[in-house]
């Protein structure tokens, strides 16, 4: 089915209004689109300006400004009111109506409109103000009526109401687990966490509890605009999935900063437990781009290592194998560098990259170009560099003399092969040539940058300053693009107090991974017991690696614990397993774009995941007992997903409880996952998205055959909706609903 400009069917929330052909949907078609995930983003401009015709002849106005809508100016112009107001419909199925109508203040004959509604997948409405509903979608519907001499606008809460018995579950057993009973004492939620903030689009999450396996179960979703109920049959250990398209249902029901609360029961060998009560919130976005991380034991590869891709809401894929590790990728998603060579320069009997030479080389790849190889490197001087946002430039890794510690797993010894001495200074490199590139202000001032990080603006760096804090200091460099000139280094974290684990650390932890957020004004990292800054387990004489979260403010160099998304709560951990689970969080990385009112962080983490994977159960090691460090496969190691708040005051946690990301292999040491956003395509390609155009600007055209179509454009004129580009806040047609212009793209503001 073509991608139209319709709000349900794109990222993010449009301000513009041009729904007439939207009101010929049928219902059936309504149907099938619900399904597809997303928000949406319409005709925008950099320059604000007046309305304007759009490629395909429509006229685009901004409700948000115009007469007749929140924020407008009608001063001038007779009001209308339109009722009921703020009246909420309870919808069964399809068909079931709502009059609206309008009248003049203080009449109250009701006058003819012409009838408008923001969301018309929830529901449709005709000439007489007749508000039908699409039975397959909840929301909050603004209805707008204009006259010759006014305008009206009010909201209408659908709540959808269904229920689905997926397990077939007998009519009499549905009420015993609607009375509910306390059975079971170890009843309770071991994932999803209470509190998640979860993003539209991804695949729906696994439902898992402790206690007995459950013979049935229910599970009810309610909130302001959904109340879902589903009967599950049984399942050992007790675990269950909404379907995609129940989870699309609910996720794109939620209205932005509604809570859903989400109760299970569930029936076993003891009688009937429950319900289990948590909440969740529905961020109203879809995320973005891909994320590209390290495994190891990949089933997919051999059992070998290698760089994968996964796109949220899809199965990981193999990007480069034969063991290609220790990788970076440009904000952009253009360019990816890593260790290891194209082909292994002295092949042995076993797998392909086997032999120890192989390690010591690098490649860059053309994201562009279905992994194209960009430059074949005769050293590993690409192994953990930092890439500017474009790819153009690379800031290498430093590297010591010696093994590691002091060096990152990987650099240990680096040159040695050519009978060199280890040591390698930081430099800036073109990483498409292997050419140096002269940075005053860096070249003869830096020498040992550790797991350097460019901003997503391009504007900053930030490094682990082994120079000054041997190991346990984070700095930030400004960058000048133009001149490839930095600023001198500003130490901008102090080292913060870390369980000691036994590493060599003496309580005072080593800093590692930096990354920004999208506003470039707030770093994340993490600390780590050992000199190596490394994930693992006791590796010949090292201790286990424990490693937290932190965010540091770059202005005020204030740092704060990112407690939710390592597990905690009031100072006390709310992860099921309890301690044995804590400071177990590695390797930030951030999504480059706001998506629904939040940052998005992944990471590496070893803890345990409901009852699928854990110390008792773990499907790599079938004989149970190997701990968050086992190893071949390192099955613990996953990679975890948290949002983080827009609007961060520095000491206080914007963090909140983190996500599985779906799709990874069970079986697989999963780690360092690079998020970047997709390649941008040009104009007259279809996009869902102004971040997905090389112009920044993705809006509705004409298709061939006259239908709707989204494209890239070249910059119109007006505003710029959501994810489109934009210098200022003032440039966003939603600047007086909080909209704010991060890392030069419009976001929504966090939803309360």
């Amino acid at each position: 089915m073509r991608t139209t400009a319709h709000p349900r069917l794109r990222r993010g929330v449009v301000h513009t209004r041009s729904w007439t052909v939207w009101f010929a949907l049928t219902l059936g078609v309504a149907a099938v689109l619900f399904v597809a995930c997303g928000g949406s983003n319409g005709a925008s401009t950099f320059t604000p300006g007046p309305p304007e015709a759009g490629v395909d002849g429509n006229v685009y106005v901004s409700p948000l400004g115009e007469a007749g809508f929140p924020g407008a100016d009608t001063s001038g112009e007779t009001v209308l009111l339109v009722s009921p107001a703020g009246t909420t419909l309870v919808v069964t199925g399809p068909g079931v109506t709502q009059q609206m109508t309008a009248t003049y203040q203080g009449s109250s004959t009701p006058v003819a409109a012409s009838w408008s509604v923001d969301l018309p997948l929830v529901g449709t409405i005709g000439s007489s103000g007749l508000f039908t509903a699409s039975g397959n979608l909840g929301g909050v519907v603004t209805v707008s009526a204009q006259t010759e001499t006014g305008h009206g606008a009010t909201t209408l809460t659908v709540l959808l109401s269904t229920v689905d018995n997926e397990g077939n579950v007998p009519t009499p057993v549905q009420g015993t687990l609607r009375a509910g009973g306390n059975a079971d004492p170890n009843f309770r939620w071991l994932y999803p966490y209470d509190q998640t903030v979860f993003p539209r689009g991804i695949a729906p999450p696994v439902l898992q509890w402790g206690g007995e396996p459950a013979t049935y179960a229910r599970v009810h979703v309610t909130s302001s605009t959904i109340d879902y109920e589903v009967f599950y049959a049984a399942s050992d250990p007790a675990a269950d999935a909404f379907t995609q398209a129940a989870w699309t249902m609910i996720t794109e029901s939620a209205a932005p900063g509604d809570t859903l609360t989400v109760e299970a029961t569930k029936l076993s060998a003891s009688g009937v437990t429950g319900p289990i009560t948590e909440s969740w919130t529905i961020a109203p976005g879809t995320l973005a781009g891909t994320v590209y991380y390290n495994t190891y034991d990949s089933p997919l590869n051999d059992n070998q290592g290698a760089v994968m891709s996964i796109k949220p809401g899809q199965a990981a894929q193999i990007l480069l194998g034969g063991c290609r590790v220790c990788h970076a990728v440009s904000a952009d998603g253009s360019t990816l560098i890593a260790m290891g060579a194209v082909a292994d320069p002295s092949p042995d009997a076993g797998p392909p990259g086997n032999d120890p030479y192989f390690y010591k080389l690098g490649v860059s790849y053309d994201l562009t170009n279905d992994a194209g190889v960009l430059h074949n490197e005769g050293d590993n001087a690409f192994a953990f560099g930092a890439l500017y946002p474009d790819g153009s430039r690379m800031l290498t890794c430093g590297n010591m003399a010696g093994n590691f510690p002091p060096n990152i797993p990987g650099l240990g010894t680096v040159g040695v092969v050519d009978g060199g001495t280890g040591d390698r200074v930081s430099q800036l490199m073109d990483p498409k040539t292997g050419a140096a590139i002269q940075a005053p202000g860096f070249d003869g001032v830096m020498t040992h940058a550790l797991m350097p990080a460019f901003s997503p603006d391009g504007t900053n760096l930030a490094f682990n300053h082994y120079d000054t804090g041997a190991g346990h200091s984070l700095a930030v460099m400004p960058f000048t693009q133009g001149t490839n000139t930095f600023s001198p280094p500003v130490d901008v974290v102090p080292s913060p107090l870390l369980p000691d684990g036994g590493g060599d650390d003496g309580g005072v932890p080593f800093i590692g991974w930096p990354a920004f957020l999208p506003d470039s004004q707030t770093v994340l990292y993490n600390t780590v017991n050992y000199g190596d800054y490394a994930t693992w387990n006791d590796y010949g004489s090292e201790p286990d690696h424990y490693g937290d979260l932190f965010a540091v403010d770059v202005a005020s160099h204030t740092v704060t614990s990112l407690d939710a998304a390592n597990g905690f709560s009031g100072g006390t951990t709310y992860l099921p397993y309890g301690a044995a689970e804590t400071h177990l969080n590695y390797e930030p990385t951030v999504l480059p774009v706001a998506v629904g009112g939040y940052y998005w962080v992944v990471f590496t983490s070893r803890r345990e995941y409901g009852n699928t994977i854990t110390d008792a159960f773990d499907p790599g090691h079938p004989d149970g007992g190997a701990g968050p460090f086992e190893s071949h496969p390192a099955t613990r190691k996953k990679l975890w997903v948290a949002a983080i708040d827009l609007n961060i005051t520095p000491g206080k946690d914007p963090s909140h409880p983190a996500f599985y990301l779906g799709g990874q292999e069970p079986l697989a040491g999963n780690m360092r996952g690079f998020w970047a956003l997709d390649p941008c395509t040009q104009n007259g390609t279809s996009c869902i998205a102004g971040d997905t155009c090389c112009s920044g600007f993705c809006r509705q055209t004409s298709g061939d055959d006259g239908g709707p179509l989204l494209s890239c454009v070249p910059q119109p004129t007006g505003c710029s909706e959501e994810f489109e580009k934009c210098a200022t806040a003032a440039d966003c047609c939603g600047e007086a609903q909080g909209y704010l212009c991060v890392n030069g793209h419009c976001a929504q503001p966090q939803p309360h």
